[in-house]
Protein backbone atom coordinates (compact mmCIF):
# COMPACT_ATOMS: atom_id res chain seq x y z
CA UNK A 1 0.00 0.00 0.00
CA UNK A 2 1.25 3.75 -0.38
CA UNK A 3 1.80 6.20 2.41
CA UNK A 4 -0.29 9.20 1.53
CA UNK A 5 -2.84 9.95 -0.50
CA UNK A 6 -4.72 6.90 0.28
CA UNK A 7 -7.91 7.37 -1.40
CA UNK A 8 -5.97 7.02 -4.69
CA UNK A 9 -4.66 3.69 -3.66
CA UNK A 10 -6.68 1.59 -6.32
CA UNK A 11 -5.50 -2.12 -7.53
CA UNK A 12 -1.49 -1.05 -5.54
CA UNK A 13 0.39 0.98 -5.77
CA UNK A 14 -0.09 4.18 -6.33
CA UNK A 15 -0.49 8.66 -6.21
CA UNK A 16 0.57 11.76 -4.99
CA UNK A 17 1.53 15.95 -5.48
CA UNK A 18 3.93 17.61 -8.13
CA UNK A 19 6.80 19.60 -7.69
CA UNK A 20 6.26 23.33 -8.49
CA UNK A 21 8.48 26.24 -9.93
CA UNK A 22 8.61 25.16 -13.64
CA UNK A 23 11.49 27.39 -15.41
CA UNK A 24 11.37 26.00 -19.06
CA UNK A 25 14.42 27.26 -21.40
CA UNK A 26 16.47 25.81 -24.51
CA UNK A 27 14.10 22.50 -24.33
CA UNK A 28 14.86 21.84 -20.52
CA UNK A 29 13.17 22.27 -17.16
CA UNK A 30 14.81 22.56 -13.63
CA UNK A 31 13.13 19.99 -11.77
CA UNK A 32 15.05 20.64 -8.44
CA UNK A 33 17.71 18.61 -7.07
CA UNK A 34 20.00 20.49 -9.48
CA UNK A 35 18.46 18.18 -12.01
CA UNK A 36 17.46 19.30 -15.85
CA UNK A 37 15.16 17.16 -17.79
CA UNK A 38 13.97 17.38 -21.56
CA UNK A 39 11.28 18.56 -21.22
CA UNK A 40 9.59 19.72 -25.14
CA UNK A 41 7.97 23.59 -25.09
CA UNK A 42 5.95 23.11 -28.29
CA UNK A 43 2.45 23.23 -28.48
CA UNK A 44 0.36 21.55 -26.22
CA UNK A 45 -2.09 18.56 -27.97
CA UNK A 46 -2.88 15.09 -27.49
CA UNK A 47 0.31 14.30 -29.21
CA UNK A 48 0.72 10.55 -30.92
CA UNK A 49 3.84 7.89 -29.32
CA UNK A 50 5.95 9.08 -32.66
CA UNK A 51 6.37 12.14 -31.40
CA UNK A 52 7.40 11.07 -28.03
CA UNK A 53 9.95 8.54 -30.07
CA UNK A 54 10.64 11.34 -32.08
CA UNK A 55 12.20 13.23 -28.70
CA UNK A 56 13.64 10.30 -27.16
CA UNK A 57 15.65 9.33 -30.21
CA UNK A 58 15.03 11.04 -33.29
CA UNK A 59 16.60 8.26 -35.15
CA UNK A 60 14.53 5.39 -33.59
CA UNK A 61 11.24 3.84 -34.79
CA UNK A 62 8.29 2.46 -32.70
CA UNK A 63 8.00 -1.36 -33.29
CA UNK A 64 5.43 -2.24 -30.96
CA UNK A 65 3.81 -0.47 -27.60
CA UNK A 66 2.08 -3.16 -25.03
CA UNK A 67 0.16 -1.96 -22.00
CA UNK A 68 1.42 -3.17 -19.16
CA UNK A 69 -0.80 -3.98 -15.65
CA UNK A 70 -0.12 -3.26 -12.17
CA UNK A 71 -2.12 0.11 -10.85
CA UNK A 72 -4.67 2.21 -12.11
CA UNK A 73 -3.63 5.25 -11.20
CA UNK A 74 -1.17 5.75 -13.89
CA UNK A 75 -1.04 4.26 -17.49
CA UNK A 76 1.95 2.53 -18.52
CA UNK A 77 3.03 0.97 -21.58
CA UNK A 78 6.32 -0.49 -22.96
CA UNK A 79 7.22 0.47 -26.06
CA UNK A 80 9.80 -1.38 -28.53
CA UNK A 81 12.20 0.67 -30.33
CA UNK A 82 14.24 -0.16 -33.37
CA UNK A 83 17.40 1.96 -33.31
CA UNK A 84 19.33 3.80 -36.16
CA UNK A 85 22.08 0.67 -35.94
CA UNK A 86 19.35 -2.02 -36.00
CA UNK A 87 19.06 -2.80 -32.84
CA UNK A 88 15.99 -2.83 -30.26
CA UNK A 89 15.50 -0.97 -27.07
CA UNK A 90 12.51 -1.35 -24.91
CA UNK A 91 11.35 1.81 -22.46
CA UNK A 92 8.73 2.39 -20.37
CA UNK A 93 6.14 5.05 -20.37
CA UNK A 94 4.04 6.15 -16.99
CA UNK A 95 1.43 8.65 -17.75
CA UNK A 96 -0.05 10.59 -15.26
CA UNK A 97 -1.56 14.00 -14.06
CA UNK A 98 0.45 15.73 -10.88
CA UNK A 99 3.63 13.03 -10.29
CA UNK A 100 5.89 12.40 -13.05
CA UNK A 101 7.97 15.68 -12.33
CA UNK A 102 9.00 14.43 -8.71
CA UNK A 103 9.21 10.78 -9.94
CA UNK A 104 11.86 12.17 -12.48
CA UNK A 105 14.04 14.03 -9.62
CA UNK A 106 13.54 11.22 -7.35
CA UNK A 107 14.68 8.40 -9.70
CA UNK A 108 17.83 10.65 -10.31
CA UNK A 109 18.29 11.18 -6.97
CA UNK A 110 18.48 7.49 -6.09
CA UNK A 111 20.71 6.14 -8.73
CA UNK A 112 22.96 8.58 -8.49
CA UNK A 113 23.25 7.36 -4.95
CA UNK A 114 23.38 3.81 -6.31
CA UNK A 115 19.79 2.51 -5.70
CA UNK A 116 18.47 0.06 -8.05
CA UNK A 117 16.44 1.86 -10.22
CA UNK A 118 14.92 2.64 -13.66
CA UNK A 119 17.02 4.86 -15.59
CA UNK A 120 14.69 7.54 -16.16
CA UNK A 121 15.15 9.30 -20.20
CA UNK A 122 12.80 11.79 -20.38
CA UNK A 123 10.32 13.58 -18.52
CA UNK A 124 6.83 15.86 -20.21
CA UNK A 125 5.10 17.53 -17.51
CA UNK A 126 3.33 19.72 -19.39
CA UNK A 127 1.70 17.05 -21.64
CA UNK A 128 3.41 18.00 -24.68
CA UNK A 129 3.88 14.51 -26.55
CA UNK A 130 0.73 12.88 -24.80
CA UNK A 131 -2.64 13.34 -23.76
CA UNK A 132 -1.23 12.82 -20.07
CA UNK A 133 2.17 14.21 -18.55
CA UNK A 134 4.63 11.59 -19.05
CA UNK A 135 7.82 9.91 -17.65
CA UNK A 136 10.04 7.61 -19.26
CA UNK A 137 12.20 5.08 -18.25
CA UNK A 138 14.66 2.21 -19.38
CA UNK A 139 12.61 -1.16 -19.25
CA UNK A 140 14.04 -3.41 -16.82
CA UNK A 141 13.67 -7.09 -16.88
CA UNK A 142 12.73 -9.11 -13.68
CA UNK A 143 9.80 -10.46 -11.54
CA UNK A 144 8.63 -9.75 -8.26
CA UNK A 145 7.93 -13.41 -7.60
CA UNK A 146 10.62 -14.48 -4.66
CA UNK A 147 11.11 -18.47 -4.42
CA UNK A 148 10.20 -20.03 -1.20
CA UNK A 149 14.02 -21.13 -0.98
CA UNK A 150 15.29 -17.37 -1.89
CA UNK A 151 13.24 -15.57 0.72
CA UNK A 152 15.43 -15.05 3.29
CA UNK A 153 17.96 -14.08 1.08
CA UNK A 154 15.25 -11.03 -0.25
CA UNK A 155 14.35 -9.99 2.95
CA UNK A 156 17.62 -9.15 3.80
CA UNK A 157 18.44 -7.40 0.46
CA UNK A 158 14.66 -5.71 0.98
CA UNK A 159 16.08 -4.61 4.38
CA UNK A 160 19.43 -3.89 2.99
CA UNK A 161 18.14 -1.66 -0.14
CA UNK A 162 15.35 0.13 2.33
CA UNK A 163 18.06 1.18 4.78
CA UNK A 164 20.06 2.70 1.17
CA UNK A 165 17.25 4.98 0.00
CA UNK A 166 17.30 6.22 3.86
CA UNK A 167 20.77 7.23 3.41
CA UNK A 168 19.75 9.34 0.18
CA UNK A 169 20.97 13.02 0.56
CA UNK A 170 17.45 14.69 0.54
CA UNK A 171 19.30 18.56 -0.83
CA UNK A 172 16.96 19.48 -3.13
CA UNK A 173 14.10 17.55 -2.51
CA UNK A 174 12.25 19.96 -0.70
CA UNK A 175 9.54 19.95 -2.68
CA UNK A 176 9.10 16.23 -1.73
CA UNK A 177 5.78 16.17 1.21
CA UNK A 178 6.72 15.65 4.15
CA UNK A 179 5.59 12.41 6.33
CA UNK A 180 6.27 12.75 9.91
CA UNK A 181 3.19 12.25 11.79
CA UNK A 182 1.09 8.96 11.76
CA UNK A 183 -1.30 9.55 14.63
CA UNK A 184 -3.89 12.13 13.18
CA UNK A 185 -4.71 9.82 9.93
CA UNK A 186 -4.57 6.97 12.26
CA UNK A 187 -7.21 8.30 14.93
CA UNK A 188 -9.50 8.19 11.70
CA UNK A 189 -8.36 5.18 9.81
CA UNK A 190 -9.03 3.21 13.31
CA UNK A 191 -12.65 4.22 13.35
CA UNK A 192 -13.14 1.59 10.67
CA UNK A 193 -13.45 -1.42 13.40
CA UNK A 194 -15.15 -0.72 16.58
CA UNK A 195 -12.55 -3.14 17.95
CA UNK A 196 -9.78 -0.43 17.74
CA UNK A 197 -11.68 2.42 20.04
CA UNK A 198 -9.65 1.41 22.93
CA UNK A 199 -6.57 2.00 20.88
CA UNK A 200 -8.18 5.15 19.63
CA UNK A 201 -7.95 6.32 23.03
CA UNK A 202 -4.76 5.20 24.26
CA UNK A 203 -3.37 7.05 21.07
CA UNK A 204 -5.65 10.16 21.37
CA UNK A 205 -3.95 10.64 24.98
CA UNK A 206 -0.39 10.39 23.26
CA UNK A 207 1.43 14.06 23.06
CA UNK A 208 4.61 15.22 20.79
CA UNK A 209 4.31 12.23 18.53
CA UNK A 210 5.61 14.09 15.46
CA UNK A 211 8.80 12.69 14.34
CA UNK A 212 12.22 14.65 15.72
CA UNK A 213 15.05 12.87 13.56
CA UNK A 214 16.28 14.40 10.46
CA UNK A 215 14.24 14.07 7.45
CA UNK A 216 14.90 11.24 5.36
CA UNK A 217 13.71 10.29 1.82
CA UNK A 218 10.71 8.10 2.17
CA UNK A 219 9.83 5.79 -0.89
CA UNK A 220 6.22 5.53 -0.34
CA UNK A 221 5.75 2.30 -1.12
CA UNK A 222 8.09 -0.50 -0.50
CA UNK A 223 6.61 -3.37 -1.11
CA UNK A 224 7.20 -6.90 -2.78
CA UNK A 225 5.02 -6.16 -6.13
CA UNK A 226 6.98 -2.80 -6.41
CA UNK A 227 10.27 -5.22 -6.69
CA UNK A 228 12.03 -6.70 -9.12
CA UNK A 229 14.34 -9.91 -8.87
CA UNK A 230 16.90 -11.50 -11.38
CA UNK A 231 18.70 -14.42 -11.10
CA UNK A 232 18.58 -14.05 -7.07
CA UNK A 233 19.64 -10.19 -7.37
CA UNK A 234 17.12 -7.03 -6.69
CA UNK A 235 17.38 -5.18 -9.85
CA UNK A 236 14.96 -2.42 -9.64
CA UNK A 237 12.87 -1.03 -7.21
CA UNK A 238 9.89 0.59 -9.09
CA UNK A 239 6.95 2.99 -8.65
CA UNK A 240 8.41 6.43 -6.72
CA UNK A 241 5.37 8.49 -7.23
CA UNK A 242 4.15 8.62 -3.78
CA UNK A 243 7.52 9.59 -2.24
CA UNK A 244 8.09 12.02 0.58
CA UNK A 245 10.71 12.99 2.74
CA UNK A 246 10.47 12.07 7.06
CA UNK A 247 10.58 9.73 9.26
CA UNK A 248 11.83 6.53 7.90
CA UNK A 249 9.95 4.13 10.02
CA UNK A 250 7.28 4.80 7.73
CA UNK A 251 8.74 2.76 5.16
CA UNK A 252 9.78 0.01 7.16
CA UNK A 253 5.62 -0.26 8.75
CA UNK A 254 4.48 -0.24 5.01
CA UNK A 255 6.93 -3.26 3.66
CA UNK A 256 6.40 -5.19 7.07
CA UNK A 257 2.61 -4.93 6.75
CA UNK A 258 3.08 -5.74 2.61
CA UNK A 259 5.06 -8.78 3.18
CA UNK A 260 3.02 -10.77 6.02
CA UNK A 261 0.30 -10.58 3.49
CA UNK A 262 2.55 -12.50 0.89
CA UNK A 263 4.61 -14.30 3.01
CA UNK A 264 3.51 -14.43 6.62
CA UNK A 265 4.19 -13.24 9.87
CA UNK A 266 7.52 -14.63 10.34
CA UNK A 267 8.82 -13.21 7.40
CA UNK A 268 7.68 -9.84 8.55
CA UNK A 269 9.30 -9.76 11.87
CA UNK A 270 12.53 -11.20 10.08
CA UNK A 271 12.91 -8.07 7.53
CA UNK A 272 12.45 -5.94 10.46
CA UNK A 273 15.20 -7.92 12.37
CA UNK A 274 17.48 -7.19 8.90
CA UNK A 275 16.33 -3.42 8.92
CA UNK A 276 17.27 -3.01 12.45
CA UNK A 277 20.53 -4.71 11.74
CA UNK A 278 21.71 -2.00 10.13
CA UNK A 279 19.48 1.65 11.29
CA UNK A 280 17.91 2.52 14.45
CA UNK A 281 14.88 1.28 15.03
CA UNK A 282 12.18 2.84 18.04
CA UNK A 283 9.99 0.17 18.10
CA UNK A 284 7.26 2.05 20.35
CA UNK A 285 7.66 4.32 16.93
CA UNK A 286 7.37 1.56 14.64
CA UNK A 287 4.68 0.74 16.34
CA UNK A 288 2.91 4.01 15.55
CA UNK A 289 3.10 3.66 11.82
CA UNK A 290 2.43 0.00 11.80
CA UNK A 291 -1.02 1.11 13.14
CA UNK A 292 -1.17 4.05 10.46
CA UNK A 293 -0.45 1.88 7.38
CA UNK A 294 -2.47 -1.18 8.69
CA UNK A 295 -6.01 0.40 9.42
CA UNK A 296 -5.04 2.74 6.18
CA UNK A 297 -5.15 -0.32 4.45
CA UNK A 298 -8.38 -1.43 6.11
CA UNK A 299 -10.15 1.63 5.06
CA UNK A 300 -9.28 1.33 1.16
CA UNK A 301 -8.82 -2.55 0.39
CA UNK A 302 -12.22 -3.15 -0.63
CA UNK A 303 -11.53 -0.69 -3.66
CA UNK A 304 -8.20 -2.15 -4.55
CA UNK A 305 -9.91 -4.42 -7.02
CA UNK A 306 -8.94 -8.08 -5.72
CA UNK A 307 -10.75 -11.02 -5.12
CA UNK A 308 -12.76 -11.36 -1.99
CA UNK A 309 -10.56 -14.38 -0.74
CA UNK A 310 -7.56 -12.32 -1.20
CA UNK A 311 -9.31 -9.01 0.77
CA UNK A 312 -10.51 -11.61 3.12
CA UNK A 313 -6.85 -12.51 4.03
CA UNK A 314 -5.57 -9.38 4.11
CA UNK A 315 -7.95 -7.48 6.54
CA UNK A 316 -7.46 -10.64 8.72
CA UNK A 317 -3.59 -10.13 8.81
CA UNK A 318 -4.14 -6.39 8.90
CA UNK A 319 -6.82 -6.14 11.89
CA UNK A 320 -3.92 -8.65 13.81
CA UNK A 321 -1.35 -6.38 12.92
CA UNK A 322 -3.10 -3.60 14.51
CA UNK A 323 -3.99 -5.52 17.74
CA UNK A 324 -0.19 -6.42 17.93
CA UNK A 325 1.10 -2.96 17.48
CA UNK A 326 -1.65 -1.97 19.94
CA UNK A 327 -0.12 -4.51 22.44
CA UNK A 328 3.68 -2.79 21.71
CA UNK A 329 2.17 0.55 22.48
CA UNK A 330 0.43 -0.46 25.90
CA UNK A 331 3.42 -2.22 26.99
CA UNK A 332 5.43 1.12 27.02
CA UNK A 333 2.39 3.66 28.45
CA UNK A 334 2.83 0.90 31.39
CA UNK A 335 6.46 1.03 31.44
CA UNK A 336 6.65 -2.61 30.39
Amino acid sequence: MQLGNHALRALRPDGDACLSGWCVWCQGAYLGAGVWGVVVTGEQGAGQWDRLVAQLDPHAQLVAARPLTGGVSAQVHALTLRLADGGQREVVVREKSGTVAKEYVVLKAARACGIPVPEPLLVDPLATLRPLPSLVMAFVAGESAVAPAQLDAALRAMATQLVAIHTVPINGLDDLPVLTDPVPEALQFLAVDVRFNALRALMRALVDTDYRGPNRLIQGDYWPGNLLWRDGELVAILDWEDAHVGDPLADVACARVEIRYRHGAHASRTFTRYYADLADLDPVRLALWDVYVASAALNYMGEWGLAESTVAHMREQATQFVLEAELTLRNAASGR
